[in-house]
């Protein structure tokens, strides 16, 4: 029993790498509706073992992947193209072709509704012909259309089981297929739909189309492209060009051989910065859903097989083995297992980039694993325990079939060899989970359906209260708490210890003047203000909220947010609006990503049930503030005068000659700019648009850091292919997000740099865009079509970096397409390249 126990919990992050057996092609249904449309029943239709629906002959020499969405309006002008490369090169026998469904946060994306209802089509033999009428419905209807009474209304007009769609849908049956799909979209660098790729070995590795010039094919391809490769493969002379962005995906047929040969390496750091490994290029990074500690990672080619490594750190003591002292050494626990299996190998080992980790290798008797398919396999296990500190242990372990035991023991070695902890911050997030010294007994009350009540009662609550007395309320000891004057006299910000940026809750008592909000008195109330920001918005609905004696009004919404990766992450958005004095009220802010959801959650009902908010003190110091004469961020230049339309040294600057930037810059994320400019100095930006030239002269004597960015980012090709994604008549025309959702960024943020020396009182300044955060710039730039006064710096604003001048296009700007980027059915306008011009002193 008591092996039984210590196995388990050091085995327990391993345990979901058993999965399906090997790859294998699965048929549809054979049972489709006699009465129902098939245009595409003469073509042979099959899914990968993953569930991605493949459309053509088997013997096809080549195979056409698509990444597509069926909410994005490029996706559907592209769906034309789509059709004739299916007529042309499909019907034909020339090619394959597969479908791989994504889509950018889960609970805000109807599409995420409409892939499932496509797939759940799938089971009637009919996934090719919804994903047409899903496409139909889009351009007719409307991006946002996809329900499940429009998905009934269409499975219904194909003649299909619309109970049975809509039953499988609402099931979740195929939902883990789009998961896995926006998993191989984050391995392959995927970043924007509709992307095609193509392969020549049944789908094993992807291939990017590229232009002549060598540059990749992010987006749309045109059907000249499609049919040259097209060609080229039935000719025989299409190489495989195999390059690091190619990657294995799950296989359209059964392959053989061994999944470990010929591995490259690449560096994982995890996100919070706390400890960094080597791991097989292409392999996923799992976080343990039912950890034994916070800090718990498996590392795996897929979920589906048992191959892979997991790491922990914990306590010793927490290892569940009955009379183990707290400062057991490795060899102490390994003697323990030997006492319990004798047939298992122990040797020292050691670990880390300087051999600073030091304990022993074990190697236990290979085991039977039972897979989800009823299958049993013989499993081969290697465990390393590393003392992190005396009371602490590092526990490696891989996992693989009994034959690629040596492979992966080479795996195991390189990702031990490579280990480096942050033992500080490792040992403090220990501490705080398994030796809390609370305050407070929890006594949280919770109902089981608003969140994990485990999650809850696991949280050690602490109390809180502002210097000033002005407002109080119990929070995670492991949280902390930061206030923000920028934005209010009575603000402040919870960051949860993983993700902070991304799992947060902000409150702020501000003026009601202060908040932006169009169209309202500055006496409204909290459901008059949250009916006008947000009763237009058909995805959220607006309830009532009470917090003590507070009264107000709520909403729950989905945002898509790029992460460091170039893929996405599902964030949850709670907004509430509390009254708390006529034209005052409190602003809570909720964020959190699906990982860290369940302690967020439980985080904001524990706050919203001990707060006590003075609204006397609050209230006088928020119009203590506003009354105050702001001060500037940033000394003034007294010789700086700024230019207008038709001034400055950037008039008829011609292009530079001979610049080259990367080709795959767009949208690359980086810790922080370098150093790239001189303020004394004065740049010109040129934008190329298809629509003509905008030249911008740029202020690096008022706005360095941001000037700097900005010609940082634009050397290295980041805006190139980028798009002019919010276009506002009368307001401004907004770019530079390489997602072209409004939610995208360079991976670093930009502290505010406002100057009295310039000012939003002209056409064509150029500001820098953010969040309510003042220090939240990236890399998103907005050029103003009118003077916007508002956005200068006030008692009710921080303001908004200016960093340049439109001097020549702004009738280009003004050509530019109106979007807005909440109900728009097309890209924007393409901004074809940044090119900068050194100008010298002036």
């Amino acid at each position: 029993m008591r092996r039984f126990i210590f196995v388990a919990l050091v085995t327990m992050a391993v345990l979901g790498l058993v999965g399906l057996a090997a790859p294998s092609l699965a048929q549809g249904d054979p049972t489709a509706t006699p009465a129902a449309r098939h245009p595409y029943s003469d073509l042979p239709q099959t899914t990968t073992v993953a569930g991605f629906p493949v459309i053509g002959k088997p013997e096809a020499p080549l195979l056409i992947a698509e990444f597509s969405n069926f909410s994005c309006p490029g996706c559907a002008l592209y769906h034309a193209t789509i059709k004739q490369i299916i007529e042309a090169h499909v019907r034909t026998g020339r090619a394959r072709f597969m479908l791989l469904p994504i889509v950018f946060g889960i609970g805000n994306d109807p599409s995420f509704l409409a892939a499932q209802a496509a797939l759940c089509a799938g089971r009637q033999n009919a996934f090719w012909e919804m994903h047409d009428a899903l496409f139909e419905q889009h351009t007719s209807q409307g991006a946002q259309s996809f329900n499940l009474t429009t998905l009934r209304a269409t499975a219904e007009k194909l003649a299909l089981n619309a109970d049975q769609i809509i039953a499988c849908v609402q099931a979740g049956e195929t939902a883990e297929v789009v998961f896995r799909s926006a998993r191989l979209a984050q391995e392959t660098e995927i970043q924007y739909t509709p992307t095609l790729m193509w392969s020549l070995d049944n789908g094993q590795t992807l291939q990017w189309f590229t232009r002549a010039d060598g540059r990749r094919y992010e987006s749309g391809v045109p059907f000249e492209e499609v049919d040259k490769v097209v060609t080229l493969a039935v000719s025989g002379k299409l190489a495989m060009a195999m390059q690091a962005t190619a990657t294995t995906i799950a296989q359209i047929t059964p392959t053989k051989g061994n999944p470990l040969a010929n591995l490259t390496y690449q560096l994982w750091r995890s996100s919070d910065g706390l400890l960094s490994l080597e791991i097989p290029r292409g392999w996923l990074a799992l976080t343990n859903p039912n950890p034994p500690s916070p800090i718990s990672y498996v590392f795996a080619p897929s979920e589906d097989e048992p191959l892979g490594i997991s790491l922990i750190i914990i306590p010793t003591v927490a290892l569940g083995v009955p009379d183990l002292a707290a400062n057991a050494t490795p060899a102490e626990i390994a003697r323990y297992i030997a006492n319990s299996e004798p047939e298992a190998q122990i040797r020292e080992v050691t670990a880390g980039r300087n051999s600073e980790y030091r304990g022993v290798g074990i190697r236990p008797k290979p085991s039977k694993v039972a897979l989800r398919n009823g299958q049993t396999v013989l499993v081969a296990r290697a465990l390393w325990l590393l003392a992190l500190d005396s009371t602490t242990i590092i526990v490696l372990q891989a996992v693989s079939p009994l034959e690629l035991r040596e492979d992966m023991q080479e795996v195991l070695e390189q990702a031990a060899k490579t280990l480096q902890v942050d033992r500080v911050s490792a040992l403090g997030i220990l501490d705080r989970v398994f030796n809390p010294t609370p305050t407070i007994t929890p006594t949280f009350n919770a109902t089981a359906d608003f969140i994990d009540r485990a999650t809850a009662v696991a949280l050690q609550f602490v109390p809180f209260r502002s210097a000033d007395g002005a407002i109080s309320f119990e929070m995670p000891q492991s949280w902390r708490v930061e206030p923000n004057p920028r934005i209010s006299a009575v603000t402040y910000t919870l960051f949860a210890p993983v993700s902070p940026t991304n799992n947060l809750i902000s409150l702020s008592v501000r003026a009601v003047s202060s908040l932006g909000i169009a169209a309202v008195g500055e006496q409204a109330d909290a459901l008059t203000l949250m009916n006008a920001a947000f009763g237009r918005d058909p995805n959220v609905t607006i309830t009532p909220v009470t917090v003590g004696t507070l009264k107000g009004a709520g909403i729950v919404d989905y945002q898509s947010a790029s992460d460091r990766s170039g893929g996405f992450v599902d964030l949850e958005r709670r907004v509430w609006l509390l009254d708390v004095a006529p034209g005052y009220v409190l602003l809570i802010q909720v964020l959190s990503a699906p990982a860290q959801r369940a302690q967020v959650n439980a985080a904001f009902e524990r706050l919203t049930q001990t707060l006590v908010l003075d609204a006397a003190i609050s209230v006088a110091a928020v119009e203590a503030r506003l009354n105050a004469t702001p001060t500037p961020s940033v000394p003034t230049v007294t010789d700086f005068v700024p230019v207008s339309v038709g001034e400055g040294a950037c008039v008829g600057v011609k292009d530079p000659e001979g610049v080259s930037v990367p080709p795959d810059g767009k949208g690359r994320q980086y810790s922080a700019p370098e150093q790239v400019i001189k303020p004394e100095r004065t740049y010109c930006a040129i934008l190329t648009t298809a629509k003509g030239r905008i030249v911008i002269q740029l202020y690096s004597q008022i706005a360095p850091q941001h000037v700097n960015s900005f010609v940082f980012l634009a050397q290295r090709g980041f805006y190139d292919g980028t798009t002019f994604h919010r276009v506002i008549p009368g307001f401004v025309a907004q770019g530079g997000d390489p997602t072209g959702t409004g939610t995208g960024g360079p991976g670093y943020r930009l502290p505010l740099e406002v100057n009295p020396a310039v000012k939003y009182d002209r056409v064509g300044v150029v500001g820098m865009a953010r969040t309510s955060d003042p220090n939240s710039a990236g890399s998103q730039f907005f050029i103003t079509y009118v003077p916007l006064p508002n956005l200068d710096p006030s008692a009710q604003s921080a303001g908004y970096t200016i960093f340049g001048q439109v001097v020549e296009g702004m009738d280009v700007v003004e050509k530019l397409t109106p979007r807005d980027p909440s109900n728009a059915t097309t890209e924007g306008d393409l901004l074809i390249s940044v090119r900068i011009v050194d100008l010298g002193v002036r």
